[in-house]
């Protein structure tokens, strides 16, 4: 049965008996018994694992089509599943993407949507053989759309009403947030800047 992303009519998968017991039974004689065979002889291969992760961040369609290609030329044999739901810069429309092996697919979905109160965020998830966790959040996050401000940029935070203070960029993507700066006369105490948007942070001007 041939179908496009699983767009196929329920009622023609109903009634075709894909399991019957007989079947099993006649392959599988002691299906039934307390310890089934199959199962005593199972052994779980540690080379596979899962790995997943999500942040507040929106991501460049271009970018991820990039890394995603030049993962699977090099890793595509020991990916086994991944997908992911993402918040594309400018669009409202969530990205769903997934893929098996070297054959991925990503398109913006019409049904769901970023809702005006809902945080926009980006989620992945990989299930493979000899997954490097580390590479992979690296390779993620260089599909971020790019800020304004790296880590280490001097910036101006906002202190009071239209009364900035200067301060440095120490992290991003962390707690929610796009930004995290010190003000650099309270270097111990980190302000969260929610997105690259807020008018709490400003370019610093010398």
């Amino acid at each position: 049965m041939r179908s496009e992303y699983a767009q196929v009519d329920p009622s023609s998968l109903l009634g075709v008996k894909a399991f019957t017991i007989d079947r099993i039974l006649a392959r599988e004689p002691d299906f039934l018994s307390e310890r089934p065979q199959f199962i005593k002889d199972h052994r779980h291969d540690a080379r596979v694992s899962s790995f997943s992760f999500w942040e507040y961040s929106e991501i460049d369609v271009a970018k991820l089509n990039d890394w995603i290609g030049s993962l699977t030329k090099e890793k595509g044999a020991e990916l086994y599943r991944y997908k992911g739901v993402l918040a594309v810069r400018g669009r409202t429309e969530k990205y769903i993407f997934q893929g098996v092996g070297p054959t991925f697919a990503g398109n913006f979905s019409s049904q769901l949507t970023w809702s005006e109160d809902e945080k926009r965020e980006s989620r992945f998830c990989f299930i493979g053989k000899h997954l490097d966790w580390d590479a992979l959040r690296v390779g993620f996050s260089t599909c971020r759309v790019e800020g304004r401000f790296r880590i280490g940029d001097q910036v101006l935070l906002e202190s009071s009403h239209n009364h900035y203070l200067p301060a440095k960029v120490v992290d991003m993507w962390q707690n929610g947030c796009m930004y995290q700066v010190v003000l650099d006369d309270y270097p111990g105490h980190p302000f969260n800047i929610q997105d690259d948007h807020d008018p709490q942070l400003r370019a610093f001007q010398s």
